[in-house]
């Protein structure tokens, strides 16, 4: 029988079950109006608990209202993926016949899948009035919290793991409670990205092909750029891409092999200067995540990843470079199989 809740929450969830499950939304939540595809939800599932993707939002369910759960939590004020990432997502699934939920789990590193924040902040602690006012009248009876709050004076603001490193976290939580510490929160910039003249004079093939794949760009178009090993093929998308980034786009390159990542990087480094982020696997859990964010929020301008980079979420892409695309090191063999270069296309 239809459930006749006003809200059904449809979730992709990383399990071999070729299927969206249908939750209610978390009890108290307050406004179901801005649950939007895209964005993580922690739900309940069997004894576990579990984080999947909203993928749609119904107003009924072909389960019976009992047997339906509700969500613990939205962990998301604003959708992790955006609408065309979502859509290439659902194609993928569907073209290399793969459980939804497995497929969403591949987009994301492993510590948004656990439930960590998806843009990077930093919390800064320091000393406020009323904490300023028990120092200098010496009302902080506790020796090691009247200690922390002079350490924190002296420094101006530290971060919870500065903190850390010196005291203990209840000292800090005690401070907070009292009003004596307050916390602002920053989030990271990365520098500007800098374009480079290049050295490097084009001949007149190279010339031609600039030419040609920059009056597609804002267009769909798909080049084939073809040439021996030291033809300058990397000098003619260097230059292509300098024209994506200076219109305010985001650039993807994908190489086939990590081994070859470093020297592109170096490379790309000596060229634009900052902006430019790395994704492969031999990246420790953080350094991915981090990678993803700066890609995610637009600051990253060049991302130079191996195959699993094609998922990356780039709200501004204009470009993308599939150095090497006949290398069969772009076909995902194991667990969900796909074509880096193929998706890449799509």
């Amino acid at each position: 029988m239809d459930n006749d809740a006003a809200v059904i929450l449809k979730v992709a969830l990383d399990t071999p079950l070729r299927r969206v499950f249908d939750y209610r939304p978390p009890e108290g939540a307050a406004d179901t109006a801005g649950l939007r595809p895209g964005t993580r939800v922690r739900v309940p599932f069997g004894r576990r608990q579990l984080i999947g993707i909203l993928v749609g939002v119904a107003e009924k369910s072909d389960l019976p209202a009992a047997k339906l759960r509700s969500a613990a939590a939205v962990i998301d004020d604003e959708p992790l993926l955006e609408p065309k990432l979502l859509e290439l997502l659902g194609w993928a699934a569907d073209y290399y016949h793969h459980p939804i939920g497995e497929v969403f789990a591949a987009a994301l590193p492993a510590a948004l899948r656990k439930g960590q924040a998806a843009r990077a902040r930093v919390e800064w602690w320091s000393v406020s009035k009323e904490g300023r006012t028990a120092l200098t009248a010496e009302r902080l009876r506790a020796p090691r919290q009247r200690a922390l709050l002079a350490w924190l004076e002296g420094r101006g603001r530290a971060t919870a793991e500065d903190i850390a490193a010196e005291f203990k976290p209840a000292q800090l939580k005690a401070l907070a409670a009292r009003s004596l510490v307050e916390a602002t929160v920053e989030i990271p910039s990365y520098a500007p990205i800098e374009i480079r003249p290049s050295e490097v004079t084009l001949n007149d093939a190279q010339a031609r092909c600039v030419a040609a794949a920059i009056a597609t760009l804002g267009s769909f178009a798909a080049h084939l750029l073809l040439g021996v090993t030291g033809s300058g093929k990397t000098e003619v998308y260097l230059r292509i891409i300098a024209e994506a980034v200076a219109s305010g786009g985001q650039a993807l390159v994908l190489v086939p092999e990590i081994a070859l990542t470093p020297q592109l990087v170096d490379r790309f480094r000596s060229r634009f200067g900052a902006g430019i982020v790395a994704l492969h696997s031999g990246l420790t859990e953080a350094e991915r995540r981090d990678a993803w964010r700066g890609a995610h929020e637009g600051q990253a301008r060049i991302v130079i990843g191996t195959r699993s980079a094609v998922f990356t979420s780039l709200p501004c892409l204009a470009l993308i470079v599939v150095d090497e695309e006949h290398d069969a090191s772009y076909k995902q063999h194991e667990g969900f199989h796909y074509s880096a270069r193929d998706v890449a296309v799509i």
